[in-house]
């Protein structure tokens, strides 16, 4: 077909679904994830593959985590643009060494490292987990290569995570188990004490539902928190000024209560599931609403009914939603105008995913088709798999400058080998580079 570039990557014993792409095309991210109904919401198996745009080759980079023994992890890039590498390890990230280094110094953290964050300037946070699984605060200044313990007797760390700007971290501490957390503005400069800004009472809940990231709200003093509980959902906002966790009745919308949060990636949109206080209450429940918010100002949100978030666009601002009752999809453009349902999306179905151009969509009726819609939901082009595969199950677009280059699409192939390594397919489409109605 032309400008359609078909590969299908061998060796994959489970479903693909494409995560990220590295700036310059080469290095592909997927997630491998069993079983497909119903879907693994949280863990899986984790692989990459790095492929060569000029032509198909292509090699698997790590199959599996726990078989990958010692390999580099890349990159952190100072201010002064020199880069940082680490070797990772079973027991975390153990060394790192300075890419064009004469020295080939090498560097060693005071203990192995879970994660490395970059905060402000040459300063980052990590957290470490030490064998008898406790976690401990690090921040570092990677400049100098100086290591602080962020110290706290209190409890146990629980996680962290960066703000925005980048000046300091919001760290989660366990102070009871699964009952008490309390809530920790650690400022990213080297010495600074630690401010502890909220403190939560919660009946945490295990759940197989995904949770939403942690993350700060733009615009506000609000944070989201990955914390499931009885009371708030599948997470929590706090107001860090005031250290209050947010209510339906801080919204005005008495008579409901919260299930899940979706927050838009740069953070100035927030959607807030909600169901009502009494009935049947679960995420295909016909009977909930969704309250779309800015950032800014959550108090002046917009409440739809008998709809869930599917997807958000960042640029232009627009939201991407189910109507739980019809299964049909629409995109409202952010702010939404008065009165305005937003604009249908005729033929599209599950999976869906926005970019700058529209939006790209598994076709109704036809399981293997690929619609690319523009924003007033007129198709663009159209992208017919079969007969070679019969399933979609992810699309990932793959955005430079403002413009969509590919999109990535995981699907299951026809017919499947005995084995199953055959039966996973990964598909590159370059978007055609004029809209034509097929």
């Amino acid at each position: 077909m032309p400008g359609l570039r078909l590969r299908h990557l061998l060796g994959s014993p489970y479903p693909m679904f494409p995560e990220s792409v590295s700036p310059d095309g080469r290095r592909l991210r997927v997630v491998w994830r069993w079983p497909l109904d119903p879907p693994l919401q949280s863990g899986g198996f984790l692989a990459s593959a790095e492929l060569d745009t000029e032509d198909s080759d292509h090699r698997w980079l790590i199959q599996d985590f726990r078989a990958a023994g010692e390999r580099e992890v890349c990159c952190w890039t100072l201010p002064d643009g020199r880069r940082l590498k680490a070797t990772r390890t079973h027991a975390g990230l153990t060394r790192f060494v300075f890419e064009d280094d004469p020295l080939a110094r090498r560097l060693e953290p005071p203990e192995p490292i879970d994660s490395l964050v970059q905060a402000q300037g040459t300063v980052a946070f990590a957290l470490a987990i030490r064998p008898d699984l406790k976690r401990d605060l690090w921040r570092v200044d990677l400049e100098a290569w100086a290591w602080e313990k962020v110290s706290n007797e209190e409890g146990l760390w629980w996680e962290f995570h960066r703000a925005r700007d980048g000046s300091y971290a919001l760290a989660v501490q366990e102070v009871e188990p699964s009952r008490r957390f309390r809530l920790w503005r650690i400022p990213a400069r080297m010495g600074a004490p630690a401010m502890r800004v909220a403190e939560l009472e919660l009946s945490l809940l295990a759940s197989d539902a995904p949770l939403p990231p942690s993350a700060e709200i733009a615009g506000g003093p609000y944070w989201l928190i990955s914390l499931p509980s009885e009371q708030w959902g599948l997470g929590l906002i706090v107001n860090l000024r005031t250290g209050r966790v947010l209510r339906p009745e801080d919204l005005g919308r008495s008579g409901w209560r919260f299930l899940d949060y979706h927050l838009a990636p740069d953070g100035r949109w927030v959607a807030i599931g909600l169901v009502p206080s009494s009935g049947v209450q679960g995420p295909e429940d016909p009977n909930r609403a969704l309250y779309l918010a800015p950032g800014e100002n959550l108090q002046a949100g917009w409440l739809r009914e008998g709809v869930r978030l599917v997807g958000w666009n960042v640029e232009p601002p627009a939201a991407l939603l189910e109507d739980l009752r019809t299964r049909t999809l629409w995109a409202l453009r952010l702010p939404p105008a008065q009165g305005t349902p937003g604009v249908p999306l005729p033929g599209a179905r599950l999976p869906i995913a926005s970019i700058p151009e529209g939006v790209v969509a598994s076709a109704t009726g036809a399981p293997a088709r690929v619609l690319w819609l523009s924003w007033e939901g007129q198709i663009q082009a159209a992208l017919d798999l079969a007969p070679f595969y019969e399933k979609i199950l992810a699309l990932m677009p793959e955005v430079h400058g403002g413009r969509t280059k590919r999109v990535w699409i995981g699907a299951q192939a026809i017919p499947p080998r005995a084995d199953g390594r055959c039966q996973w397919g990964l598909i590159e489409w370059p978007l055609p580079s004029k809209a034509a109605a097929p």
